[in-house]
């Protein structure tokens, strides 16, 4: 198989691939019963057994009343790792995610489950590790364990450098994937982050081909796999979606082998027979906010290209499209029969050449389907990304483009805009107003820098909602996932030439509040040698800043992918909240204080990372009332702090348990306030977004010190200094723009100040900790006249309203944005062909 027309620099990916170590083997060769292998005499290697329609033959051949040898050859393609090797090399193939073939561990006695599992990913980890990124592999699931050992084994599947996800059997514990048992493991698996591969089992039962099959082999392997595989693929899935699966772990992904089977011609047929079931319709299951089962095929399933036909390629590429097929050979099985298995398979052929004559010669398409989509697209590649392993450098598209999110309730939602020959504004849903109303700031911000930067386009794009699961690297890694996506659209939507080489598209990050961060992160882990963790990831470091913690001497890798132009941020608290957000005019502004640590308070699942404590009794009993873990809340998110009349109850009830002591006034408001701000998050919002420093816990805040001397213990005020430390470092080496437009309070802010925080904090109340003597980067005040808190105006930048200073903010990053894209790269550019600038 030669490498596909035009894509020399593509990488070719094999994902479905197996091989049987040399322990699996000597696991089956001890059975007397399938799967397992045995020698014959008049054989000269011995024989895998695994259907049920060869039971027979085998007794036949030992009983001598027959010679016809059941199963198939177990050569040395099944277990030899350099013959792996030479496979890949003499069919041009990069890379491979090999896997056990049925019937992978589903055999063996409960109580060997676990270990045996463990030692033969171990196994498979060690073979990758001796081809370092030319080798994953994805693990087999020990289904025979008990459940509770089961979940809590699928984790340690994250240490595992080199694993990419599970193989799976259609069987699932026996029961079908449709068996509630099974809800567990897929939670742990969406959970963990990791793909499943669904690979079929042994096919249908024996008696569906009935008795010329299976007692006289007259029909040799034909039925069971090239119809019996695929149908029990079909079958399994469409059990999955009916029982709820796919919407109850919408973050879970499959691939499905063999193209998914027939699932793709015969989805239309299954929507049908759904729409038209009275029992289903009676039940309520046929209503309007039902996925259909073609959205589910494009959101949460991918497919092989094992299908060795490009009819029937074509058919999963219209059900599924060409983004979500990823090429396959299924070594070691089908061999040739006439020729040398040493040198080119006629199967792997036929597969190649259904993708070549499906989507064309040197297309983009063709490209992506042998290798860009695991690469790039798939949560295989983004595993990669997200492991001290990486598939390869990939220098594909670049672009410009504006993050920002906004924290309300238990949701965080993110926008992003970006610049590109068609202006493209989609957005989330709820009427999020944070960019002012239906996004006004981001048209204002296209408009002027269309007219400052006349050779490129501007594209608008909104980052949908997301919920706050997990730590700051779930975040980041959810995000740079979902640029990928955009980034690569824009491309092919262009049809650029050479994306690799020459791409269209580069991307300015500009984030608000913690977007910053989040922007931030995403440069430090594109540009650094620490790759993104993927989400979930059992890495320890992957709930911390990806900034190395000796970022002077860290080497910075500017072919980034996306390549990123510029982090602007607006109001990001890259050194901490001000402590003036909670002090200044404590009592009177009570309400919008609890406003903004409710709101802030979110931040805690995204930033501060699991551990930091469990989300309110409260909303724990909410979802319990409404039907158990339908959806799930955020880590550690606060409730928001109850209303001034209800909060001296509670204030009152506490003062009784603890004997006395303390009173009214401020302190009872506050100090609940205090405590929310400081257990929830280091004052609203963990380690990302929200410190006070030890070094600002003063003793002259007496009336704080009891419920905040904890602070300085957990707040990592050495992560905020390598992060930005870092950025400055991006902005001096690789001409990467940083950022930050904070909010200042004018003329509105009341006269009266708290002496206490006049003397730490001095006269100026600004929403962010400004730098003193660190290098941060270029940060400008944004002042807002109207504004009598931190808090609000923090909240109101966008809104024209309530910022008199709002068109000065819109010129001031417009012209931070033009200077940092004023470079060769746009001088070279044309207005003819515009390229396009993701912001």
């Amino acid at each position: 198989m030669s490498r596909p027309t035009g894509t020399t620099k593509q990488k070719v990916v094999d994902v479905h691939t197996h091989m049987y170590p040399p322990e699996y083997i000597s696991l089956l060769k001890s059975r007397s019963s399938i799967p397992m292998v045995r020698t014959f005499s008049n054989a000269p290697e011995p024989r895998l057994i695994l259907l049920n329609a060869e039971v027979d033959l085998v007794a036949a051949m030992e009983s001598g009343s027959s010679s016809t040898l059941p199963g198939r050859p177990l050569t040395s393609h099944y277990s030899d790792l350099a013959q792996k090797i030479h496979f890949m090399d003499t069919h041009g193939i990069d890379i491979s995610v090999i896997s056990l073939a049925n019937p992978w561990l589903d055999f063996v006695p409960s109580a060997d489950a676990i270990p045996i599992a463990t030692s033969i990913a171990k196994e498979f980890d060690d073979m990758c590790s001796s081809h370092p990124g030319r080798l994953f592999f994805f693990a087999a699931l020990p289904l025979t364990a008990p459940l509770d050992s089961l979940n809590a084994w699928v984790p340690q599947l994250k240490k595992a450098k080199y694993c990419r996800g599970v193989i799976l059997g259609t069987s699932g514990l026996g029961k079908g994937l449709d068996d509630p048992e099974l809800l567990p493991v897929f939670e742990a698996l969406e959970t963990a982050g990791l793909m499943i591969f669904l690979h079929p089992h042994y096919g249908l039962p024996n008696e569906v081909w009935g008795p010329r099959a299976t007692s006289n082999n007259e029909y040799g392997h034909v039925l069971p796999l090239a119809l019996g595989f695929p149908m029990e693929t079909t079958i399994a899935v469409t059990r999955m979606y009916l029982a709820g699966v796919f919407d109850r772990f919408k973050s879970l992904r499959m691939l499905l082998a063999h193209s998914g089977g027939t699932l793709p011609f015969l989805a239309g047929r299954i929507e049908s027979c759904i729409l038209h079931d009275g029992h289903l319709v009676k039940e309520g299951k046929v209503g309007p906010s039902r996925r259909t089962i073609w959205e589910v095929l494009k959101e949460q399933i991918y497919l092989d290209a094992v299908i060795y036909s490009e009819v029937g390629l074509k058919t999963a590429l219209q059900a599924s499209g060409a983004d979500r097929l990823m090429f396959g050979t299924d070594h070691p099985f089908f061999p040739p029969l006439t020729s040398d298995e040493q040198g080119e398979w006629e199967s792997v052929g036929l597969n190649a050449e259904a993708v070549t004559r499906a989507l064309g010669s040197g297309t983009q398409e063709e490209a992506a389907v042998m290798g860009g989509n695991a690469v790039v697209r798939s949560p295989l590649g983004r595993s990669g990304v997200g492991s001290t392993v990486r598939w390869g450098r990939h220098d594909e598209e670049n672009a410009v483009a504006v993050f920002h999110t906004r924290l309300q309730g238990n949701k965080v939602s993110a926008h992003l805009r970006i610049s590109s020959a068609n202006l493209v504004v989609t957005h989330s849903q709820g009427g999020e107003d944070t960019f002012g109303h239906n996004y006004q700031f981001t048209e204002d911000l296209r408009q002027r820098l269309s007219i400052a930067l006349p050779k490129i386009d501007i594209r608008v794009v909104v980052y949908p909602k997301f919920e706050t699961r997990g730590d700051l690297a779930d975040c980041v890694s959810r995000f740079r996932d979902w640029l990928l996506e955009k980034v690569i659209d824009i491309e092919v939507e262009a049809q650029t030439p050479s994306p690799t080489v020459d791409p269209s598209v580069r991307t300015i990050l500009v984030g608000h509040s913690m977007g910053g961060i989040v922007a931030a992160e995403t440069v430090i882990a594109l540009t650094s040698d620490k790759p993104i963790p993927p989400p979930s990831s059992t890495d320890p470091d992957a709930s911390t800043t990806g900034a190395p913690a000796d970022s002077a001497s860290a080497s910075l890798n500017s072919l980034m992918f996306p390549y990123i132009q510029g982090v602007l941020a607006f109001d990001t608290p890259y050194l901490g909240i001000s402590p003036g957000v909670v002090a200044h005019g404590a009592e009177g502004h009570y309400t919008k204080a609890s406003e903004a640590l409710t709101q802030l308070s979110g931040l805690t699942g995204a930033l501060w990372g699991g551990s930091a404590g469990a989300a309110s009794s409260s909303s724990s009993s909410s979802r319990q009332q409404q039907g158990g873990a339908a959806r799930k809340e955020p880590v550690a998110a606060l409730p928001a702090p109850p209303p001034p009349q209800q909060q001296q109850q509670v204030n009152d009830q506490q003062q009784k348990q603890a004997g006395g002591g303390g009173g009214g006034g401020g302190w009872g408001s506050w100090g609940k306030i205090a405590m929310y701000a400081g257990a929830g998050a280091a004052l609203a919002g963990g380690a990302a977004a929200a410190y006070l420093k030890r070094d600002q816990i003063t003793e002259g805040w007496t009336w704080a010190a009891s419920h905040l001397e904890f602070v300085g213990c957990l707040a990592r005020g050495e992560e905020l200094r390598r992060r930005t430390a870092y950025m400055v470092r991006a902005n001096r080496e690789l001409g990467l723009g940083f950022a930050n437009l904070y909010t200042r309070l004018g003329r509105a802010a009341p006269p009266r100040q708290v002496s206490m925080v006049g003397t730490v904090m001095g006269s100026q109340r600004t929403f962010c900790n400004l730098p003193s003597r660190q290098a941060a980067g270029d940060w400008r005040e944004a002042v807002n006249d109207a504004a009598s808190d931190e808090t609000w105006a923090h909240m109101s930048m966008f809104d024209p309203k309530e910022n008199p200073g709002y068109e000065r903010l819109a010129d001031e990053a417009r012209d931070l944005i033009a200077s940092w894209a004023r470079n060769d790269w746009y001088e070279a550019s044309s207005e003819e062909e515009k390229p396009r600038i993701l912001a």
